[in-house]
């Protein structure tokens, strides 16, 4: 290694906070905040940017906290790491706070810019790309576009907010709806005439009931932002219901493909299987295959994260808890980036062993703690290439469908159904391992602690479906005990 390399790794070793909770809640912004239940189930990658903000507040000197305070702690571009901070401050001081309005503020701020700096910069458009169904987003009419921008920055409209993928959502169907109005030769407005115009080109695509029921759903979200009319709103409620009806009697695709999946103790069976062909393995090549196909498949079947939710590192997303009693040693803690809701708790015992054989990959059960110290440091990835690298957001998916037929998104539907079956509390269970927000997918929200704790429940109910000697016998081989 060079010298350049040497010092730069020092530097990088320098900015990472490798805190553990304890350590991040004795410092001098948390005196009041340290005891309160939120504090230890808020994720810690969310403590360290309050933390970092208390900080940064303190050496100033701060009391009475302005936009250009918070504009001046965070000079990123990405609103993102302020929508962390803002919900975590929302956690401790409750949403009518000054300070968490104050964070709101600039995120929203930046959130336009940030969309008015991609449009012109030209980082997510498509110049090459020929629209075969849509209009390009600019062509919109005016006053929709601007609803829309307002909306998707997080800015009420007629005292109503949506969140930004609702908004996103409602732009591109928008965008459907006036390339078809156009094709037809009417007028740019949400009417009957043009719902029944968008209606018959959606016909002719051939898309599915259920399709067609979401699509107007948006588009009568829209109406009511940007053109309030009852006749309109009761034309598209009954559409939607006209739809939902004849969707509830056809046969969902996730449906036909889990009705070919294997039981969960097949894919248990078969995930151990492939764990044990794995450590056995000499060629590093197809151990690694064997031994990420066995985590894959043990790993999504317990915890059916979305694909863009599966790129997890060791110390910012899994991490261990030491103060346990029991064999729940690791955790995670992450937030789903569709719905931006905060996902964590205690990962069941029975993937420990997946886990730490993709950290020891091939070496002896006593490198354990050294392999997990350095993989929480270096925030090494959950799911490694053979390189050390990590894997894109449908890896995960891709090893599901090599290995199963059908890609690691039917482990949703598989969580549904089985706790399902258990009455209420399964259910309960299943939206919180799936990170579901509430029974229609958006109006029930779950308290964080009160997810934690289903969350370990749903865990707890699926694997009480696996034969017991399974479960007995592959812990007692294969899960080394990692605590001191």
């Amino acid at each position: 290694m060079t010298l350049n390399k040497i010092q730069r790794s020092a530097k990088v070793e320098q900015r990472r906070d490798i805190r553990s909770r304890d350590e991040v809640l004795s410092g001098k912004g948390w005196a009041n905040l340290s005891t309160l239940p939120e504090a230890q189930t808020i994720p810690l990658k969310h403590l360290k940017q309050a933390d970092r903000f208390f900080e940064f507040c303190n050496q100033r000197g701060l009391t009475d906290i302005q936009v250009h305070h918070v504009a001046a702690f965070d000079t990123s571009s990405n609103p993102s790491s302020l929508r962390i901070l803002r919900d975590t401050l929302r956690s401790f001081y409750g949403q009518e706070h000054p300070i968490s309005h104050v964070v709101e503020l600039v995120r929203q701020a930046r959130c336009r810019a940030y969309r008015l700096q991609r449009g012109k910069t030209g980082v997510k458009t498509n110049a090459t790309k020929v629209l075969r169904i849509s209009v390009p987003p600019h062509e919109l009419p005016e006053h929709w576009q601007t609803v829309l921008d307002d909306l998707e920055g997080g800015v009420p409209v007629a005292g109503r907010r949506i969140s930004a993928s609702t908004a996103r959502n409602m732009r591109n169907y928008a965008r459907q709806l006036i390339w078809s109005v156009r094709r037809n030769e009417l007028p740019e407005e949400i009417s009957i005439e043009t719902l029944s115009a968008y209606d018959k080109d959606l016909s002719q695509r051939g898309l599915r009931a259920s399709s067609c029921a979401f699509q107007f759903g948006f588009l009568r979200t829209l109406a009511s932002f940007v053109q309030p009319s009852l006749e309109v709103d009761e034309a598209l409620r009954d559409l939607v219901a006209d739809y939902k009806r004849i969707a509830s009697r056809s046969i969902q695709l996730k449906d036909g493909k889990f009705a070919h999946l294997a039981p969960i103790e097949i894919l248990f069976g078969n995930a151990f299987l492939l764990l044990e062909k794995g450590l056995a393995e000499s060629h590093k090549m197809k151990r690694v295959t064997l031994l990420l196909d066995a985590a894959a498949i043990a790993f999504l079947t317990l915890i059916p994260l979305r694909n863009t939710d599966t790129v997890l590192r060791w110390g910012e997303h899994i991490s261990i808890e030491r103060s346990t009693t029991d064999d729940w040693v690791y955790r995670i803690d992450t937030s789903i980036s569709k719905t931006g809701v905060d996902f964590g708790g205690k990962l069941h015992p029975i993937l420990n062993p997946f886990l730490e054989a993709l950290l020891l990959m091939g070496r002896h059960p006593a490198f354990l703690q050294r392999r997990l110290a350095e993989a929480i440091v270096n925030n090494e990835p959950v799911f490694p290439l053979s390189n050390g690298g990590a894997r894109r957001s449908y890896s995960l998916s891709r090893r599901w469908r090599a290995r199963l037929g059908t890609g690691s998104h039917i482990a949703r539907t598989q969580a549904h159904t089985l706790l399902g079956a258990l009455g209420p509390k399964g259910v309960s269970a299943a939206l919180a391992l799936c990170a579901h927000r509430s029974y229609a997918t958006r109006l029930h929200y779950q308290d964080v602690s009160l997810s934690q704790a289903l969350m370990r429940q749903s865990q707890e109910m699926l694997v009480s479906t696996l034969p017991s000697d399974l479960v007995t016998r592959r812990l007692k081989d294969l899960a080394p005990d990692i605590l001191p």
